[in-house]
């Protein structure tokens, strides 16, 4: 009887801890405002509590939410304009993420936390970053013309120095 009660009690607080348990994600990297150019490695870093396992998001539409739906599968390429970028890293809350070619000042990534059923619980976005074309700076040359130093010279028939 002891043992029932003291497995029940066990699970009773199980379940609480489970049900009270409250997720939440931060993300720290991109910040708004930073640039970046295509090709170049983005770092997306976050922390979560309470989160089993993510998935990383993309967009250039500022109207958009940041919320997610829940998912079994691994996160297609596109969804509601929203474009994965890694479908359930674990740890660590961090991910190198190459830009795609875009040419836009209103890129967000967003974290999507899922419990061990792939359910999600909660989402985090960053702030509006930009991504865009690398176009080659324009190089200006000038001719070199003082690239060694001139010196007086004279030339003597007898010695042949200059």
């Amino acid at each position: 009887m002891r043992k029932t009660i003291f497995f029940a009690g066990l699970l009773i607080l199980l379940v609480a801890v489970i049900v009270l348990a409250v997720p939440s994600i931060t993300v720290h990297n991109p910040k708004s405002g930073d640039v970046y150019y295509n090709g170049q490695q983005i770092l997306i870093n976050w922390s979560a509590t309470d989160v089993w396992h993510f998935q990383v998001w993309y967009t250039t539409d500022p109207t958009l939410a940041c919320s997610g739906s829940s998912s079994f599968l691994p996160c297609p390429p596109e969804l509601n304009g929203w474009f994965c970028i890694v479908s359930h890293p674990y740890l660590p809350t961090t991910f190198d993420w190459t830009a795609p070619d875009l040419n836009s000042t209103t890129v967000r990534a967003r974290v999507e936390g899922h419990n061990i059923f792939h359910l999600t619980l909660t989402n985090a976005c960053s702030g509006e970053f930009s991504i865009l074309h690398n176009d080659p700076p324009e190089v200006v040359s000038e001719p070199v013309t003082d690239a060694l130093p001139k010196k007086p010279y004279r030339y003597d028939p007898l010695t042949f120095h200059l």
